[in-house]
């Protein structure tokens, strides 16, 4: 289909993406939970930091924090043997950053306090990030892509082949002792 080695990689990066805002999310969320049991200890608990660790939900978020982790950097590897690196790296942080932002915002409720001059610049923000990957894309092969931002190289002709050097014969020229020099003695102080 026409723009598949656009669509293929893009499709892969965004859903390999989600795993990864997730992670983020859950990273979030661990670090609330953790600072809430710093601050304040619940009655008959341990003081500070022990008392998160008495708690299930302490180990269920950072159960999924693994997980999305994990995944994550499993697509993302994967990604890079599947795709063209110099494309799929930046698609994957750009999706990643997306995802990130868009979820946090939604779950922490970070959206609900936008302005109009927010929403302004988080939208500009986001297509600019956009259209840094258009501009990252390649196209074609790297030689056509030479010519298309050279169009001068078009009609350069092709450098002279280097003459190689056949080891084997000079090896029998020195054994015949046709060789007008020999070689300098080693260790010489020249």
């Amino acid at each position: 289909l026409k723009g598949h080695k656009y669509v293929a990689p893009a499709t892969y990066a965004c859903f390999s993406a989600i795993f990864g805002a997730q992670s983020v999310v859950q990273a979030k969320c661990l670090a609330i939970l953790i600072l809430y049991y710093v601050d304040r200890s619940e009655p008959g608990g341990l003081p500070g930091l022990g008392t998160a660790f008495l708690n299930y939900w302490t180990y269920l978020t950072l159960i999924a924090w693994l997980i999305f982790v994990a995944v994550w950097l499993y697509r993302m590897n994967e990604a890079l043997g599947l795709y063209d690196p110099i494309f799929i790296i930046p698609l994957l942080q750009a999706g990643f950053i997306i995802f990130a932002i868009i979820s946090g915002g939604i779950y922490f409720g970070e959206f609900l306090r936008f302005k109009a001059g927010h929403w302004l610049f988080f939208s500009f923000g986001v297509l600019f990030i956009c259209f840094g990957l258009t501009m990252l894309s390649p196209e074609g092969e790297p030689q056509q892509k030479l010519r298309r931002v050279h169009p001068s190289l078009e009609s350069v002709p092709e450098e002279p082949k280097t003459p190689t050097l056949d080891l084997a014969a000079v090896g029998r020229e020195s054994r015949s002792g046709s060789l007008s020099e020999s070689p300098p003695a080693r260790g010489s102080g020249g």
